[in-house]
């Protein structure tokens, strides 16, 4: 935990040392209105707010917007008086809430952050510097790390950092499909992003942010801030709309539920030149690039559970000219990510009718290598998760398992890694 902290403080102190140049330019920053959405969170609101005010760079306009809370946070609110905008509306959904508070906003760049995140003292000014000394970006976006429970304090374990770091700008799209690796608290946008791109989509209770960053990330470029921007909220409030609350421990069930229904819609929508890193390809694209963005379309949906996709793209690539050679190490990792997620691979392994649909689409030489290396990324799973599983889901794994493999392949693949002394 001590690294994680130095390194955060680091960040923290490092922003205090700009030059001359800098200063001067922070006059000239761009208004920034912030949105808040909030609903039955009073407590930990209060605490985001302060934050939010407290920026070296302040904004211009914060809006918060209540999204049909119960629990006193108009009262909570008004102890800011003309600090901040307070907006109430029924509850309908953090993207609701936040769609309204957009058509409120007089800002030339727009900040939305959670009722639960802490933002760092310095980070508008940051966000806010790498935009407007970029003027081919339309957003610019930085880290974040978690917090452990309520105290607000990052986390100490490796998963506390983000991802966004690991994301490419010039392939950020490529990036994005794979995993959503940027918050909505970390990330700034001019204004005219939104007015492009559109309004959140309110039938999303989960996963609303990274569909409109879906959508962000394929149309425009975007600068990254290496620095933490916000501590991220861990705290055992519910979740969601009045309409469909859940716990924390729910809530990566409740991300694969809206992150299917976002790529179904992206399935049909994207071109297949666009799961390809490079953002504008040659066109029309020759049969070695088009079988790299159909292995790569085949991981994107499989990582969502959209097996009817996969059946699709898994039946074309065992035909010529992308059935010819066999698959790069680039292919096989991406297939064996497919089943490296547990719920992903039990909402394979629990339903027979498309793991038999996707086998039988695997023929020959290539279909073979297709198979084995999506059993090894369900087989890693498998051992890493098994403590975790009960015994029906247990029994479904070894089930895919054996299917994916044949008994002989499974038997033989056994007796290979008991020979070397590991199962």
């Amino acid at each position: 935990m001590s690294n994680l902290l130095e390194q955060v403080s680091r960040n923290v102190a490092r922003s205090h040392h700009d030059d001359t140049t800098a200063s001067q330019f922070d006059q000239k920053l761009a208004a920034v209105s912030v949105i808040i959405p909030t609903y039955n969170r009073s407590e930990l609101l209060i605490r985001s707010v302060e934050r939010v005010l407290a920026q070296t760079h302040p904004p211009k306009q914060v809006i918060i917007v209540d999204d049909g809370s119960t629990d006193g946070t108009a009262a909570s609110v008004a102890g800011f008086g003309n600090e901040v905008e307070y907006l109430r509306k029924e509850n309908g959904g953090r993207a609701s809430a936040i769609n309204v508070a957009l058509k409120a906003c007089h800002g030339d760049y727009i900040w939305i952050v959670d009722d639960d995140d802490l933002v760092m003292p310095r980070a508008l000014e940051r966000l806010c510097r790498a935009l407007g000394s970029s003027p081919n970006a339309m957003f610019s976006y930085g880290n974040h790390v978690w917090a452990t429970g309520a105290s607000g304090k990052p986390a100490a374990d490796t998963h506390g950092r983000t991802n966004a770091a690991r994301a490419t700008e010039t392939s950020l799209f490529f990036d994005m499909l794979r995993f959503c690796h940027i918050r909505q608290s970390a990330l700034l946008a001019r204004r005219t992003c939104y007015d492009v791109v559109g309004q959140f989509d309110e039938r999303f209770v989960r996963s609303q942010d990274y569909e409109l960053l879906l959508r962000i990330t394929r149309r425009f470029e975007g600068v990254r801030v290496d620095d933490v921007i916000f501590i991220e909220g861990d705290h055992p409030g519910l979740r969601g709309n009045a309409a469909e609350r859940h716990t924390p421990a729910e809530r990566r069930r409740w991300w694969l539920k809206y992150d299917s229904l976002i790529f179904e819609n992206l399935y049909r929508e994207l071109d297949l030149h666009e799961y390809l890193p490079e953002r504008n390809p040659p066109l029309p694209l020759g049969p070695v690039s088009q079988r790299i963005a159909l292995v790569r379309r085949l991981q994107v949906m499989g990582c969502r559970a959209r097996w009817d996709h996969c059946a699709e793209d898994l039946a074309r690539l065992m035909t010529e000219p992308f059935a010819s050679h066999s698959l790069t190490p680039r292919e096989r990792g991406w297939l064996r990510d497919v089943l490296s997620d547990r719920l992903v691979a039990l909402s394979l392994a629990k339903n027979p009718e498309s793991l038999k649909t996707m086998i039988m689409n695997c023929r020959g030489s290539i279909g073979a290598q297709v198979r084995y290396e999506m059993f090894r990324g369900m087989y890693y799973t498998f051992r890493r998760e098994f403590s975790w599983l009960s015994f029906q889901d247990r029994y479904s794994f070894l089930f895919a398992l054996i299917k994916l493999l044949g008994r002989s392949g499974f038997g033989e693949h056994l007796k290979r890694k008991a020979g070397r002394g590991v199962l």
